[in-house]
């Protein structure tokens, strides 16, 4: 808090009375006044313990690392660096004193112990804190200018570091007015020995089917992966990358909220709303959703999935969807196109995924397979696959 007349209080007490009664003292040669003088460093001392909440406040000691930080900033021989380093120099030039300041305040809490028989009877912290407290108002503005732009160069180097240490192929994006997206051979970041995929998205949408683990969801997130590295970093993962500038929404991994009293569905409606919402919006989206609305029935989530779908491709948006809904290919089939993931599942080899992308329709399924590969008894596994035949004779 701003607060002046302390600033003038604490200088008077700690500085100018202390030096005047030691000098009446000496002038009169009357010992009597250092009792005064003793008073006053007692006083002295009751305000120190009663302002040290205040004087110790960890965001004084975070400036002073800003400022230390932004000083060595400066300093780098790095020509990149040189708009930065002419705004870092201009903005402490106009805050000089805050610089000297904060050095007080650190210096003296850093080395607390052995400063503190003089800090304290002259209330060193406490002038130089409330001095400093007005003009952190004042130049709030050079100050925020300071933090964004050590964040920035912060953030810069981690992108820099991060890209350096890749052992993948990486690529410069290139942008485009036309509304597309062409991916080839790109890769999630976090995936250990990543299997490649490309694909090239225009006006028609993808729907993506496949059986259970077959990485539908992987390639979802790493084409938004690779579209946010492209439009944040300027870089992506991948060989190749040709798409529009998107605003990027998703409807993946959605939960339910018991504190809220949000069923799964509501959580999963809510969020495909925000998808809808946002093809509103002049900037080109690229949506990805997984499994639409698989929190419901399969009648009311097919129809309802299928006019969704039909509505957001008739927006300025790059959709792919994930869905194990094979019926929505021959409803959308105008609309989008059809790429799926396989697998191979048996006894002996167990579970067996390629985590290529193939165009098409996905003809098998697995969850049954991936049942009895897990070890679910023997009745369950045969009676499953009876009443599944059963079923798709009336779907």
């Amino acid at each position: 808090k701003v607060n002046k007349s302390k600033y003038y209080l604490y200088t008077f007490l700690g500085k100018f009375l202390p030096i005047l009664i030691i000098l009446i003292s000496i002038m009169t040669k009357n010992p009597k006044y250092m009792f005064g003088f003793a008073i006053i460093l007692w006083v002295n001392a009751f305000i120190n313990m009663a302002e040290a909440k205040n004087i110790k406040d960890k965001g004084l000691l975070y400036l002073r690392k800003i400022i230390v930080t932004a000083k060595k900033l400066k300093n780098l021989n790095i020509s990149e660096l040189n708009d930065y380093k002419l705004q870092i120099t201009n903005i402490l030039n106009n805050i000089k004193s805050i610089d000297r300041g904060t050095r007080l305040v650190g210096f003296t809490t850093i080395f607390e112990g052995f400063f503190e028989f003089i800090s304290v009877p002259l209330l060193l912290e406490e002038a130089a804190y409330y001095k400093l407290s007005s003009e952190l108002k004042e130049k709030k503005n050079y100050l925020l200018d300071l933090y964004y732009i050590i964040g920035e160069i912060e953030a810069l180097a981690s992108v820099a570091s991060y890209q350096s240490g890749l052992d993948t192929t990486y690529t410069k994006p290139k942008f485009y007015q036309e509304l597309k997206l062409n991916i080839s051979e790109g890769i999630h970041p976090l995936v250990k020995n990543p299997v490649a995929n490309s694909i090239n998205i225009n006006k028609h949408g993808i729907i993506l089917t496949g059986t259970n683990m077959s990485g539908k969801s992987t390639f979802l997130r790493m084409l938004g992966i690779n579209i946010v590295f492209a439009q944040s970093f300027n870089f992506v993962l991948a060989k190749n990358y040709e798409a529009s500038f998107f605003n990027v929404v998703s409807s993946i991994s959605q939960s339910d909220d018991v504190n809220a009293g949000k069923s799964y569905y509501m959580a999963e409606a809510e969020s495909i709303l925000r998808i809808i919402n946002a093809t509103e919006k002049p900037l080109p989206i690229f949506c990805a959703i997984d499994e639409i609305f698989r929190g419901t029935n399969p009648v009311e989530r097919i129809a309802s999935s299928a006019e969704i779908l039909k509505y957001i491709n008739s927006k300025k948006t790059i959709s792919i969807v994930a869905t194990h809904d094979r019926e929505l290919a021959d409803i959308l089939k105008d609309y989008y196109d059809f790429f799926y993931f396989s697998e191979d599942v048996n006894n002996s080899a167990g579970l067996s995924f390629d985590y290529k992308l193939k165009q098409g329709v996905s003809q098998t399924k697995n969850a049954i397979k991936l049942l009895k590969y897990i070890g679910y008894p023997d009745e369950i596994i045969e009676n499953s696959f009876e009443r599944a035949k059963h079923i798709e004779g009336f779907i």
